[in-house]
Order: C-alpha cells, then sequence, then structure tokens
C-alpha cells in the first residue's frame, strides 16, 4: 500500500473509531443510570453504563491507582504510539494488515482517552446474549480491537496453503 494511501486510511480510521466510540459513551453517560439496564430486542442487547477502572473483563481493577495509571495511560500509551508509527512507516504491510491494525489501535487509543478524562475508568454500556449467555460489558473501541485482531486472524488463516485431510 502506497504511503499517502495508507496515512489516509490510519487517519480515517482513527478519527472515525475514536469520534464514534467517544460519542457513544458520552450518550451512554448522559442516559443511562447506573444499575438500570435498557432492554433492547426482546432483551438479546443490553445498555448498562458501567465505569471499568481495569481493562478487559475488570482485570486489573484491584491495582493500587498509580500503577494502573503507569500500565493503562503510560505504557498502553507508549505502545499505541509505536503502533502506529509502524503501521505509517512499515512499507511491507498489506492493505488488511494496516486496516486491522488502525482498528485496533484506534479502538486503543478510544479508551485511552476514557483513562485520561474519566478519573482512570473506561465507560462501557453494551452487553449481548440470550438468556443466562451474556458477554461482558464492552463499547465501540472495544468492538473496533476485537474486529482488528479478527480481520488478522482471518488474513492469516485466508492465507495459508490448503494442505487437505491428514496432511
Amino acid at each position: 500500500m502506497r504511503m499517502g494511501m495508507r496515512i489516509a486510511v490510519l487517519v480515517f480510521v482513527l478519527f472515525a473509531t475514536i469520534g464514534c466510540d467517544q460519542s457513544t459513551k458520552a450518550v451512554a453517560r448522559a442516559y443511562l443510570e447506573p444499575g438500570q439496564p435498557v432492554r433492547l430486542l426482546g432483551g438479546v442487547v443490553m445498555l448498562a453504563v458501567v465505569e471499568n477502572p481495569g481493562a478487559m473483563l475488570g482485570l486489573g481493577e484491584f491495582l493500587p491507582d498509580a500503577v494502573r495509571f503507569v500500565l493503562f495511560v503510560f505504557a498502553i500509551g507508549v505502545v499505541l504510539v509505536v503502533a502506529l508509527g509502524y503501521l505509517a512507516f512499515s512499507r511491507h504491510l498489506s492493505r488488511h494488515v494496516v486496516v486491522a491494525g488502525a482498528l485496533t489501535v484506534a479502538g486503543g487509543f478510544g479508551n485511552l482517552v476514557d483513562r485520561i478524562v474519566q478519573s482512570g475508568c473506561v465507560t462501557d454500556f453494551v452487553i449481548l446474549g440470550i438468556g443466562r449467555y451474556r458477554t461482558g460489558v464492552f463499547n465501540v473501541a472495544d468492538l473496533a480491537i476485537l474486529s482488528g485482531i479478527v480481520i488478522v486472524v482471518a488474513h492469516v488463516v485466508k492465507s495459508r496453503p490448503s494442505k487437505g485431510f491428514g496432511a
């Protein structure tokens, strides 16, 4: 992918993802009451605002504030900047990897913005499921991160040569 096109894709995906993520989180904080889930589509989709001080699924939420800041703001911020630089300046990356990386980095930045402006917490508000089987609470940034990972895995699986049965 040419450098100009790569930069345009990165900028577009970053702004679109972070903008959508921050907008939906602002709406969730403004209109959803903590502890009062809103059920949609017969309960398949539930909206419930949760301020998550930890990482995915609350990992690290019980760490001291200073440790969480160093890990979830400083260290993650450095990793995201390095990853963005790699995506922008590596000449050998396919368009699939650039788009997937852009989604993953944009999702990381969306949650990083939350940590900086929301006292170290990330706003999560979407739960999917049927009956007792439910996802954890997530947001648009988490969905972007997951989408980027799925794109890379699908691309890797698709590009591997098939060996057939019993090989």
